[in-house]
Protein backbone atom coordinates (compact mmCIF):
# COMPACT_ATOMS: atom_id res chain seq x y z
CA UNK A 1 0.00 0.00 0.00
CA UNK A 2 0.92 3.46 -0.74
CA UNK A 3 2.07 5.38 2.61
CA UNK A 4 1.04 8.62 3.91
CA UNK A 5 2.79 11.59 3.76
CA UNK A 6 2.42 12.81 6.41
CA UNK A 7 0.27 16.03 6.23
CA UNK A 8 -3.56 16.31 7.63
CA UNK A 9 -5.82 14.01 5.33
CA UNK A 10 -9.00 14.40 4.62
CA UNK A 11 -11.10 10.22 3.59
CA UNK A 12 -13.57 10.80 0.48
CA UNK A 13 -15.59 8.50 -0.83
CA UNK A 14 -16.37 7.86 -4.79
CA UNK A 15 -19.89 7.01 -6.28
CA UNK A 16 -18.24 4.45 -8.45
CA UNK A 17 -16.61 2.26 -5.59
CA UNK A 18 -16.14 1.00 -2.48
CA UNK A 19 -12.54 2.54 -1.77
CA UNK A 20 -11.21 5.55 0.52
CA UNK A 21 -9.54 8.58 -0.97
CA UNK A 22 -7.16 10.19 0.98
CA UNK A 23 -6.26 13.32 -0.12
CA UNK A 24 -3.58 15.06 2.07
CA UNK A 25 -2.66 18.91 2.46
CA UNK A 26 -0.09 18.83 -0.45
CA UNK A 27 -2.84 17.72 -2.73
CA UNK A 28 -1.73 13.86 -3.06
CA UNK A 29 -4.42 10.85 -3.34
CA UNK A 30 -4.24 8.01 -3.23
CA UNK A 31 -6.56 4.50 -2.71
CA UNK A 32 -5.96 3.37 0.91
CA UNK A 33 -7.30 -0.13 0.75
CA UNK A 34 -7.05 -1.68 -2.56
CA UNK A 35 -10.39 -2.57 -2.72
CA UNK A 36 -12.47 -3.13 -6.33
CA UNK A 37 -13.15 0.28 -7.12
CA UNK A 38 -12.85 2.74 -9.63
CA UNK A 39 -11.32 6.07 -8.25
CA UNK A 40 -9.86 8.66 -10.10
CA UNK A 41 -6.73 11.07 -9.01
CA UNK A 42 -4.52 13.61 -10.32
CA UNK A 43 -1.10 12.16 -9.50
CA UNK A 44 2.55 12.62 -10.85
CA UNK A 45 4.39 9.55 -11.59
CA UNK A 46 7.89 9.66 -9.47
CA UNK A 47 9.36 6.40 -10.75
CA UNK A 48 9.71 4.49 -14.20
CA UNK A 49 7.57 2.42 -15.92
CA UNK A 50 6.32 1.45 -19.33
CA UNK A 51 2.64 1.98 -19.69
CA UNK A 52 0.91 0.51 -22.61
CA UNK A 53 -1.58 2.71 -23.64
CA UNK A 54 -2.73 1.20 -27.23
CA UNK A 55 -1.33 -2.13 -28.77
CA UNK A 56 2.37 -1.50 -30.11
CA UNK A 57 2.84 1.55 -28.44
CA UNK A 58 5.02 1.38 -25.34
CA UNK A 59 7.03 4.83 -23.63
CA UNK A 60 9.07 4.57 -21.16
CA UNK A 61 8.87 7.23 -18.04
CA UNK A 62 12.06 7.72 -15.56
CA UNK A 63 13.28 9.69 -13.04
CA UNK A 64 16.52 9.82 -11.22
CA UNK A 65 18.23 7.11 -13.59
CA UNK A 66 16.36 4.26 -12.22
CA UNK A 67 14.18 2.16 -13.77
CA UNK A 68 11.38 0.01 -12.25
CA UNK A 69 8.17 -2.02 -12.25
CA UNK A 70 6.38 -2.30 -16.34
CA UNK A 71 3.01 -2.03 -15.87
CA UNK A 72 0.73 -3.09 -18.81
CA UNK A 73 -2.74 -1.98 -19.06
CA UNK A 74 -3.80 -5.43 -20.71
CA UNK A 75 -2.64 -7.49 -17.54
CA UNK A 76 -3.39 -4.83 -14.83
CA UNK A 77 -6.46 -3.92 -16.47
CA UNK A 78 -5.98 -0.04 -15.26
CA UNK A 79 -7.22 2.82 -17.68
CA UNK A 80 -4.88 5.66 -17.36
CA UNK A 81 -4.87 9.23 -18.81
CA UNK A 82 -1.78 10.86 -19.41
CA UNK A 83 -1.88 14.88 -19.48
CA UNK A 84 1.90 15.59 -21.21
CA UNK A 85 2.62 19.03 -20.49
CA UNK A 86 3.70 21.04 -23.61
CA UNK A 87 6.92 21.81 -24.88
CA UNK A 88 8.93 19.41 -21.97
CA UNK A 89 9.21 15.57 -21.06
CA UNK A 90 7.23 15.60 -18.23
CA UNK A 91 3.93 14.30 -17.84
CA UNK A 92 0.96 14.06 -14.99
CA UNK A 93 -1.34 11.20 -15.28
CA UNK A 94 -5.14 11.17 -14.04
CA UNK A 95 -5.71 7.78 -13.35
CA UNK A 96 -8.71 5.57 -13.58
CA UNK A 97 -8.43 2.13 -12.47
CA UNK A 98 -10.31 -0.94 -11.59
CA UNK A 99 -7.97 -3.19 -9.77
CA UNK A 100 -7.81 -4.34 -6.12
CA UNK A 101 -3.42 -4.50 -5.77
CA UNK A 102 -2.99 -1.23 -7.76
CA UNK A 103 -1.46 0.50 -4.57
CA UNK A 104 1.54 -2.25 -4.46
CA UNK A 105 2.69 -1.07 -7.76
CA UNK A 106 2.93 3.00 -7.07
CA UNK A 107 5.88 4.11 -5.00
CA UNK A 108 4.97 6.13 -2.05
CA UNK A 109 6.38 9.20 -3.10
CA UNK A 110 3.98 11.13 -5.56
CA UNK A 111 5.27 14.30 -6.06
CA UNK A 112 8.36 13.73 -8.49
CA UNK A 113 8.48 14.75 -12.45
CA UNK A 114 9.11 12.06 -15.02
CA UNK A 115 10.47 12.15 -18.30
CA UNK A 116 8.68 10.01 -21.14
CA UNK A 117 10.77 8.46 -23.84
CA UNK A 118 9.71 5.90 -26.41
CA UNK A 119 11.07 2.76 -25.04
CA UNK A 120 12.98 2.07 -27.95
CA UNK A 121 15.41 4.31 -27.24
CA UNK A 122 18.28 3.99 -25.04
CA UNK A 123 18.20 7.26 -22.21
CA UNK A 124 20.50 8.43 -20.04
CA UNK A 125 21.52 11.88 -17.98
CA UNK A 126 21.76 14.98 -20.26
CA UNK A 127 20.93 13.10 -23.59
CA UNK A 128 19.03 14.74 -26.37
CA UNK A 129 16.29 11.98 -27.83
CA UNK A 130 13.26 12.34 -30.03
CA UNK A 131 10.37 11.55 -28.34
CA UNK A 132 6.57 11.24 -28.94
CA UNK A 133 4.40 13.41 -26.85
CA UNK A 134 0.74 12.44 -26.12
CA UNK A 135 -2.32 14.46 -24.63
CA UNK A 136 -5.55 12.99 -24.18
CA UNK A 137 -8.91 14.02 -23.21
CA UNK A 138 -11.21 12.20 -20.31
CA UNK A 139 -14.68 12.74 -19.05
CA UNK A 140 -14.99 14.71 -15.89
CA UNK A 141 -16.99 11.64 -14.53
CA UNK A 142 -15.83 9.07 -12.86
CA UNK A 143 -16.37 5.63 -15.07
CA UNK A 144 -15.59 2.49 -14.93
CA UNK A 145 -12.35 1.37 -17.35
CA UNK A 146 -14.30 -0.87 -19.68
CA UNK A 147 -16.81 2.38 -20.65
CA UNK A 148 -13.64 4.82 -21.06
CA UNK A 149 -12.78 6.04 -23.92
CA UNK A 150 -9.96 8.25 -24.37
CA UNK A 151 -8.79 10.40 -27.70
CA UNK A 152 -4.78 10.12 -27.83
CA UNK A 153 -3.31 12.69 -30.20
CA UNK A 154 0.67 12.59 -30.29
CA UNK A 155 2.86 15.15 -32.05
CA UNK A 156 6.88 14.65 -32.33
CA UNK A 157 8.78 16.72 -30.28
CA UNK A 158 12.78 16.94 -29.06
CA UNK A 159 13.66 16.03 -25.52
CA UNK A 160 16.53 17.02 -23.59
CA UNK A 161 18.16 17.06 -20.09
CA UNK A 162 18.84 14.79 -17.01
CA UNK A 163 15.65 13.42 -14.92
CA UNK A 164 14.24 15.82 -12.16
CA UNK A 165 16.07 16.10 -8.67
CA UNK A 166 13.65 14.25 -6.48
CA UNK A 167 12.51 16.04 -3.45
CA UNK A 168 10.12 14.97 -0.68
CA UNK A 169 6.83 17.06 -0.18
CA UNK A 170 6.69 19.54 2.83
CA UNK A 171 6.34 22.97 2.74
CA UNK A 172 8.26 23.49 -0.48
CA UNK A 173 7.83 20.63 -2.99
CA UNK A 174 9.61 20.03 -5.99
CA UNK A 175 7.72 20.91 -9.76
CA UNK A 176 8.45 19.97 -13.27
CA UNK A 177 10.22 22.84 -15.09
CA UNK A 178 6.86 23.43 -16.70
CA UNK A 179 5.79 24.22 -13.17
CA UNK A 180 4.81 27.05 -11.65
CA UNK A 181 7.02 27.80 -8.16
CA UNK A 182 4.03 29.84 -5.91
CA UNK A 183 5.21 32.03 -3.02
CA UNK A 184 2.74 32.57 -0.29
CA UNK A 185 2.12 33.10 3.72
CA UNK A 186 -1.21 32.50 5.46
CA UNK A 187 -0.74 36.10 7.16
CA UNK A 188 -1.14 38.07 4.00
CA UNK A 189 -5.07 36.65 5.12
CA UNK A 190 -5.15 38.80 8.58
CA UNK A 191 -4.98 42.12 6.70
CA UNK A 192 -8.64 42.92 7.75
CA UNK A 193 -10.48 45.48 4.94
CA UNK A 194 -13.54 45.44 6.95
CA UNK A 195 -17.11 46.07 5.86
CA UNK A 196 -19.33 49.17 4.51
CA UNK A 197 -20.60 50.37 1.46
CA UNK A 198 -18.65 48.86 -1.57
CA UNK A 199 -14.58 49.98 -0.63
CA UNK A 200 -15.81 53.29 1.83
CA UNK A 201 -16.10 51.59 4.98
CA UNK A 202 -19.03 53.12 5.40
CA UNK A 203 -22.56 52.23 7.40
CA UNK A 204 -25.06 54.43 6.34
CA UNK A 205 -27.39 53.29 9.12
CA UNK A 206 -30.27 52.08 7.08
CA UNK A 207 -28.81 48.79 5.36
CA UNK A 208 -29.02 45.49 7.06
CA UNK A 209 -26.77 43.68 5.35
CA UNK A 210 -23.42 45.27 5.04
CA UNK A 211 -20.86 44.23 2.46
CA UNK A 212 -17.16 43.40 2.65
CA UNK A 213 -14.70 45.44 1.33
CA UNK A 214 -13.49 44.08 -2.24
CA UNK A 215 -10.28 43.78 -1.06
CA UNK A 216 -11.06 40.88 1.64
CA UNK A 217 -9.53 38.09 2.45
CA UNK A 218 -12.21 35.66 0.44
CA UNK A 219 -11.28 36.35 -2.83
CA UNK A 220 -7.42 34.92 -2.05
CA UNK A 221 -9.02 32.09 -0.22
CA UNK A 222 -10.36 31.13 -2.99
CA UNK A 223 -7.22 31.94 -5.55
CA UNK A 224 -5.46 29.64 -2.92
CA UNK A 225 -7.50 26.65 -3.11
CA UNK A 226 -8.35 26.74 -7.11
CA UNK A 227 -4.15 26.18 -7.17
CA UNK A 228 -4.24 23.45 -4.54
CA UNK A 229 -7.09 21.59 -5.25
CA UNK A 230 -8.00 22.59 -9.15
CA UNK A 231 -6.56 20.96 -12.25
CA UNK A 232 -3.71 22.72 -12.17
CA UNK A 233 -2.56 21.46 -8.61
CA UNK A 234 -0.11 19.20 -9.97
CA UNK A 235 1.64 22.39 -11.77
CA UNK A 236 1.88 23.91 -9.08
CA UNK A 237 4.98 23.77 -6.21
CA UNK A 238 4.27 25.67 -2.68
CA UNK A 239 7.10 27.93 -1.20
CA UNK A 240 6.95 29.81 2.13
CA UNK A 241 7.37 33.46 2.07
CA UNK A 242 9.18 36.24 4.67
CA UNK A 243 8.65 39.63 5.73
CA UNK A 244 10.43 42.14 3.47
CA UNK A 245 13.11 44.28 5.62
CA UNK A 246 12.52 48.12 5.69
CA UNK A 247 16.21 48.36 3.93
CA UNK A 248 14.41 46.64 1.07
CA UNK A 249 11.69 48.84 0.91
CA UNK A 250 13.59 51.60 0.20
CA UNK A 251 14.72 50.67 -2.83
CA UNK A 252 11.59 51.87 -4.58
CA UNK A 253 10.26 53.89 -1.33
CA UNK A 254 10.79 56.48 0.26
CA UNK A 255 11.97 57.03 3.63
CA UNK A 256 9.67 59.80 4.91
CA UNK A 257 6.96 57.77 3.02
CA UNK A 258 7.83 54.35 4.99
CA UNK A 259 8.40 56.04 8.23
CA UNK A 260 4.78 57.88 7.81
CA UNK A 261 2.89 53.68 7.69
CA UNK A 262 5.21 52.68 10.38
CA UNK A 263 3.51 55.42 12.65
CA UNK A 264 0.51 54.42 11.41
CA UNK A 265 0.77 51.24 12.11
CA UNK A 266 2.12 52.08 15.78
CA UNK A 267 -1.13 54.17 16.60
CA UNK A 268 -3.58 50.93 15.46
CA UNK A 269 -4.02 52.02 12.04
CA UNK A 270 -6.05 54.47 9.57
CA UNK A 271 -7.31 55.20 6.68
CA UNK A 272 -4.46 56.27 4.47
CA UNK A 273 -6.42 57.38 1.33
CA UNK A 274 -10.27 56.59 -0.03
CA UNK A 275 -10.67 53.34 0.23
CA UNK A 276 -7.60 51.71 1.81
CA UNK A 277 -7.38 50.84 4.84
CA UNK A 278 -4.56 50.51 7.26
CA UNK A 279 -5.55 47.73 10.50
CA UNK A 280 -4.32 45.44 13.37
CA UNK A 281 -2.24 42.87 11.02
CA UNK A 282 -2.35 44.91 8.03
CA UNK A 283 1.17 46.10 8.20
CA UNK A 284 2.60 42.28 8.78
CA UNK A 285 0.57 41.42 5.42
CA UNK A 286 1.62 43.90 3.92
CA UNK A 287 5.66 43.62 4.95
CA UNK A 288 5.09 39.78 3.82
CA UNK A 289 3.22 40.62 0.77
CA UNK A 290 6.44 42.58 -0.72
CA UNK A 291 8.91 39.93 1.11
CA UNK A 292 6.66 37.29 -1.47
CA UNK A 293 7.29 39.26 -4.38
CA UNK A 294 10.90 39.70 -3.72
CA UNK A 295 11.35 36.03 -2.84
CA UNK A 296 9.77 35.03 -5.61
CA UNK A 297 12.10 36.78 -7.92
CA UNK A 298 15.33 36.03 -5.72
CA UNK A 299 13.88 32.62 -6.77
CA UNK A 300 14.14 33.01 -10.54
CA UNK A 301 17.67 35.80 -10.35
CA UNK A 302 19.28 32.59 -8.22
CA UNK A 303 18.37 30.43 -11.23
CA UNK A 304 16.10 27.96 -8.93
CA UNK A 305 13.19 28.06 -11.53
CA UNK A 306 11.81 30.31 -14.23
CA UNK A 307 7.90 30.96 -13.71
CA UNK A 308 7.35 32.28 -9.91
CA UNK A 309 3.63 33.13 -8.62
CA UNK A 310 3.85 35.71 -6.10
CA UNK A 311 0.48 35.38 -4.45
CA UNK A 312 0.07 38.51 -2.26
CA UNK A 313 -2.38 40.63 -0.42
CA UNK A 314 -2.60 44.02 0.20
CA UNK A 315 -2.01 44.19 -3.75
CA UNK A 316 0.62 47.37 -4.26
CA UNK A 317 0.80 48.33 -8.45
CA UNK A 318 -0.93 51.39 -7.18
CA UNK A 319 1.45 52.24 -4.45
CA UNK A 320 4.23 54.72 -5.24
CA UNK A 321 7.54 55.91 -3.92
CA UNK A 322 6.01 58.40 -1.93
CA UNK A 323 2.17 57.74 -1.18
CA UNK A 324 -0.78 54.80 -1.03
CA UNK A 325 -3.27 54.58 -3.39
CA UNK A 326 -6.08 52.15 -4.51
CA UNK A 327 -5.98 49.64 -1.77
CA UNK A 328 -1.62 49.05 -1.99
CA UNK A 329 0.59 49.78 0.64
CA UNK A 330 4.05 48.88 -0.72
CA UNK A 331 4.74 48.12 -4.74
CA UNK A 332 5.20 44.63 -4.39
CA UNK A 333 6.05 44.26 -8.14
CA UNK A 334 8.41 47.40 -8.21
CA UNK A 335 9.97 46.19 -5.07
CA UNK A 336 10.94 42.43 -6.83
CA UNK A 337 12.31 44.83 -10.46
CA UNK A 338 14.58 47.01 -8.27
CA UNK A 339 16.03 43.71 -6.19
CA UNK A 340 16.40 41.87 -10.07
CA UNK A 341 17.88 45.24 -11.70
CA UNK A 342 20.14 45.71 -7.97
CA UNK A 343 21.09 41.70 -8.79
CA UNK A 344 22.50 42.32 -11.99
CA UNK A 345 20.04 42.18 -14.65
CA UNK A 346 20.01 44.48 -17.25
CA UNK A 347 16.64 45.28 -18.80
CA UNK A 348 12.97 44.52 -16.76
CA UNK A 349 10.02 44.30 -18.61
CA UNK A 350 6.56 45.00 -16.95
CA UNK A 351 3.29 44.05 -18.36
CA UNK A 352 -0.10 44.61 -15.94
CA UNK A 353 -3.35 43.58 -17.02
CA UNK A 354 -5.02 44.91 -13.91
CA UNK A 355 -7.86 46.80 -14.89
CA UNK A 356 -6.75 50.06 -13.44
CA UNK A 357 -3.29 51.81 -14.73
CA UNK A 358 -0.55 50.37 -12.47
CA UNK A 359 0.36 54.08 -11.96
CA UNK A 360 2.68 53.16 -8.74
CA UNK A 361 5.24 50.41 -10.88
CA UNK A 362 5.13 53.08 -13.72
CA UNK A 363 6.13 56.27 -11.33
CA UNK A 364 8.99 54.26 -10.15
CA UNK A 365 10.96 53.65 -12.97
CA UNK A 366 8.80 56.80 -15.14
CA UNK A 367 12.78 58.39 -15.88
CA UNK A 368 14.53 54.86 -16.17
CA UNK A 369 15.33 53.39 -19.48
CA UNK A 370 16.20 49.86 -17.80
CA UNK A 371 12.42 49.02 -17.20
CA UNK A 372 9.77 49.13 -19.76
CA UNK A 373 6.64 49.58 -17.88
CA UNK A 374 3.02 48.71 -20.51
CA UNK A 375 -0.33 48.78 -18.71
CA UNK A 376 -3.38 47.74 -20.57
CA UNK A 377 -6.23 49.00 -18.34
CA UNK A 378 -10.25 50.68 -18.44
CA UNK A 379 -9.60 54.52 -19.13
CA UNK A 380 -10.51 55.54 -15.86
CA UNK A 381 -8.00 58.72 -15.85
CA UNK A 382 -6.80 60.65 -12.69
CA UNK A 383 -8.95 59.63 -9.22
CA UNK A 384 -7.89 62.08 -7.17
CA UNK A 385 -4.70 63.01 -4.88
CA UNK A 386 -3.44 59.56 -4.40
CA UNK A 387 -3.98 58.75 -7.87
CA UNK A 388 -2.59 62.02 -9.75
CA UNK A 389 -1.75 59.92 -13.18
CA UNK A 390 -4.02 60.01 -15.52
CA UNK A 391 -3.17 56.14 -17.48
CA UNK A 392 -3.22 58.07 -20.96
CA UNK A 393 -1.09 57.31 -23.77
CA UNK A 394 0.98 60.89 -23.47
CA UNK A 395 2.51 59.46 -20.67
CA UNK A 396 5.60 57.91 -21.65
CA UNK A 397 8.00 58.76 -19.31
CA UNK A 398 10.75 61.38 -19.02
CA UNK A 399 14.16 61.87 -19.41
CA UNK A 400 16.15 58.48 -19.68
CA UNK A 401 12.88 56.90 -19.62
CA UNK A 402 11.37 58.90 -21.92
CA UNK A 403 9.69 56.43 -24.28
CA UNK A 404 9.49 53.47 -21.59
CA UNK A 405 6.35 53.92 -20.49
CA UNK A 406 3.28 52.29 -22.48
CA UNK A 407 -0.22 53.16 -21.46
CA UNK A 408 -3.02 51.24 -23.48
CA UNK A 409 -5.94 52.44 -21.92
CA UNK A 410 -8.88 50.45 -23.41
CA UNK A 411 -12.35 51.43 -23.94
CA UNK A 412 -14.82 49.57 -21.70
CA UNK A 413 -16.00 46.11 -22.92
CA UNK A 414 -12.86 45.69 -24.79
CA UNK A 415 -13.19 41.89 -24.42
CA UNK A 416 -11.53 38.72 -25.16
CA UNK A 417 -10.42 39.41 -28.96
CA UNK A 418 -9.95 43.29 -27.97
CA UNK A 419 -7.19 42.52 -25.27
CA UNK A 420 -5.54 39.65 -27.71
CA UNK A 421 -5.17 42.42 -30.25
CA UNK A 422 -4.03 44.98 -28.51
CA UNK A 423 -1.37 42.31 -27.10
CA UNK A 424 -0.45 40.89 -30.66
CA UNK A 425 -0.44 44.92 -32.10
CA UNK A 426 1.66 46.93 -29.14
CA UNK A 427 3.22 44.59 -26.73
CA UNK A 428 4.01 41.68 -28.95
CA UNK A 429 6.39 44.65 -31.03
CA UNK A 430 7.70 46.75 -28.32
CA UNK A 431 9.22 43.46 -26.09
CA UNK A 432 10.31 42.05 -29.15
CA UNK A 433 12.51 45.13 -29.69
CA UNK A 434 13.25 45.63 -26.03
CA UNK A 435 14.22 42.11 -25.15
CA UNK A 436 14.05 41.91 -21.73
CA UNK A 437 16.20 39.53 -19.38
CA UNK A 438 13.00 39.27 -17.38
CA UNK A 439 9.50 39.58 -17.51
CA UNK A 440 7.12 40.81 -14.37
CA UNK A 441 3.27 40.02 -15.12
CA UNK A 442 1.06 41.64 -13.54
CA UNK A 443 -2.58 40.26 -13.15
CA UNK A 444 -5.62 41.25 -11.85
CA UNK A 445 -9.20 39.34 -12.63
CA UNK A 446 -10.85 42.42 -11.93
CA UNK A 447 -10.85 43.26 -15.86
CA UNK A 448 -13.37 40.11 -16.01
CA UNK A 449 -16.87 40.13 -17.20
CA UNK A 450 -18.04 39.66 -13.77
CA UNK A 451 -16.10 42.09 -11.45
CA UNK A 452 -17.12 45.07 -9.57
CA UNK A 453 -14.63 47.15 -9.74
CA UNK A 454 -14.19 46.39 -13.33
CA UNK A 455 -15.88 46.94 -17.03
CA UNK A 456 -13.56 44.98 -19.31
CA UNK A 457 -15.60 41.80 -20.02
CA UNK A 458 -12.47 39.46 -20.14
CA UNK A 459 -13.27 35.81 -19.89
CA UNK A 460 -11.37 32.92 -18.91
CA UNK A 461 -10.46 31.91 -22.57
CA UNK A 462 -9.05 35.76 -22.98
CA UNK A 463 -6.92 35.48 -19.73
CA UNK A 464 -5.82 32.38 -21.25
CA UNK A 465 -4.56 33.57 -24.55
CA UNK A 466 -2.94 36.73 -22.76
CA UNK A 467 -1.51 34.04 -20.47
CA UNK A 468 -0.22 32.00 -23.47
CA UNK A 469 1.45 35.55 -25.30
CA UNK A 470 3.50 36.24 -22.16
CA UNK A 471 4.93 32.44 -22.00
CA UNK A 472 5.81 33.06 -25.51
CA UNK A 473 7.49 36.39 -25.39
CA UNK A 474 8.95 34.85 -22.20
CA UNK A 475 10.91 32.22 -24.42
CA UNK A 476 11.59 34.21 -27.31
CA UNK A 477 13.13 37.01 -24.99
CA UNK A 478 13.92 36.80 -21.32
CA UNK A 479 15.39 32.55 -21.80
CA UNK A 480 11.15 32.19 -20.45
CA UNK A 481 11.62 34.20 -17.03
CA UNK A 482 8.84 35.17 -15.59
CA UNK A 483 7.52 36.82 -12.31
CA UNK A 484 3.72 36.50 -11.92
CA UNK A 485 2.54 39.26 -9.24
CA UNK A 486 -0.87 39.15 -8.05
CA UNK A 487 -2.79 42.43 -7.92
CA UNK A 488 -6.95 42.96 -8.08
CA UNK A 489 -9.80 40.36 -8.69
CA UNK A 490 -13.00 41.03 -6.75
CA UNK A 491 -15.54 38.58 -7.96
CA UNK A 492 -14.81 35.97 -5.00
CA UNK A 493 -15.42 33.02 -7.36
CA UNK A 494 -14.47 34.02 -10.68
CA UNK A 495 -11.74 35.75 -9.96
CA UNK A 496 -10.01 32.42 -9.19
CA UNK A 497 -11.21 30.34 -11.99
CA UNK A 498 -9.50 33.42 -13.93
CA UNK A 499 -6.56 32.73 -11.88
CA UNK A 500 -6.70 29.42 -13.46
CA UNK A 501 -7.12 29.88 -16.75
CA UNK A 502 -4.26 32.32 -16.75
CA UNK A 503 -1.73 30.55 -15.24
CA UNK A 504 -2.77 27.40 -17.60
CA UNK A 505 -2.04 29.70 -20.41
CA UNK A 506 1.31 31.04 -19.18
CA UNK A 507 2.05 26.87 -18.77
CA UNK A 508 1.13 26.58 -22.57
CA UNK A 509 -0.86 23.66 -22.03
CA UNK A 510 -2.12 22.00 -25.41
CA UNK A 511 -5.90 21.54 -23.82
CA UNK A 512 -7.82 23.63 -21.35
CA UNK A 513 -8.01 22.19 -17.63
CA UNK A 514 -11.03 24.22 -16.67
CA UNK A 515 -14.15 24.96 -18.48
CA UNK A 516 -15.53 28.29 -17.65
CA UNK A 517 -18.88 27.78 -15.30
CA UNK A 518 -20.56 31.26 -16.16
CA UNK A 519 -19.09 33.09 -19.19
CA UNK A 520 -21.04 33.81 -22.45
CA UNK A 521 -20.80 37.47 -22.75
CA UNK A 522 -21.13 38.23 -26.38
CA UNK A 523 -18.68 40.59 -27.51
CA UNK A 524 -18.31 42.64 -30.62
CA UNK A 525 -14.46 44.07 -30.78
CA UNK A 526 -15.03 46.63 -33.58
CA UNK A 527 -15.00 49.78 -31.14
CA UNK A 528 -11.82 48.32 -29.52
CA UNK A 529 -10.29 47.51 -32.32
CA UNK A 530 -10.44 51.20 -33.70
CA UNK A 531 -9.26 52.66 -30.49
CA UNK A 532 -6.13 50.04 -30.48
CA UNK A 533 -5.40 51.27 -34.04
CA UNK A 534 -5.60 54.83 -32.47
CA UNK A 535 -2.87 54.13 -30.31
CA UNK A 536 -0.48 52.63 -32.10
CA UNK A 537 -0.50 55.19 -34.77
CA UNK A 538 0.15 57.59 -32.21
CA UNK A 539 2.64 55.47 -30.20
CA UNK A 540 4.58 54.81 -33.26
CA UNK A 541 4.73 58.51 -33.59
CA UNK A 542 6.91 58.81 -30.49
CA UNK A 543 8.12 55.85 -29.56
CA UNK A 544 11.12 54.53 -30.15
CA UNK A 545 9.94 51.09 -29.44
CA UNK A 546 7.06 51.09 -31.90
CA UNK A 547 8.86 52.49 -35.30
CA UNK A 548 10.05 49.45 -37.55
CA UNK A 549 13.41 50.60 -38.33
CA UNK A 550 16.42 49.19 -36.87
CA UNK A 551 18.78 52.26 -36.10
CA UNK A 552 16.55 53.33 -33.12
Amino acid sequence: MIKHCGGPAVVQRWSGGGASVVQCADGCRWCTDGGPAVVRWWVQIPFMNSISFEPNLEILCYTENKYDMNINAKNQNPSLFAYFKSRNTFMVLVFIFETPKFGDHIQKTLDSGIHIHRKTQKVGHGSNLFCKHYSTRLSDTPARSSSLSVDVTMSDQQCEGPPLQHSSSSSSSSSPRNGIDVFWDDCMLDHDTGAGVFDTGMDPGFLDVLEKHPENSDRIRNMLSILKRGPISPFISWHPSRPALVSELLSFHSREYIDSLLEANKNGGMEICSGTFLNPGSWKAALVAAGTAISAMKYIVDGNGKICYALVRPPGHHAQPTQADGYCFLNNAGLAVQYALDSGSKKVAVIDIDVHYGNGTAEGFYHSDKVLTISLHMNHGSWGPSHPQTGSINEVGEGAGYGYNLNIPLPNGTGDKGYTYAMTELVVPVITKFKPDIMVFVIGQDSSAFDPNGRQCLTMEGYREIGRIIRNLADDHSNGRILIVQEGGYHVTYSAYCLHATLEGVLNLPHNLLSDPIAYYPEDDSFAVKAIRLIKQHQTRILPLLRHDDNC
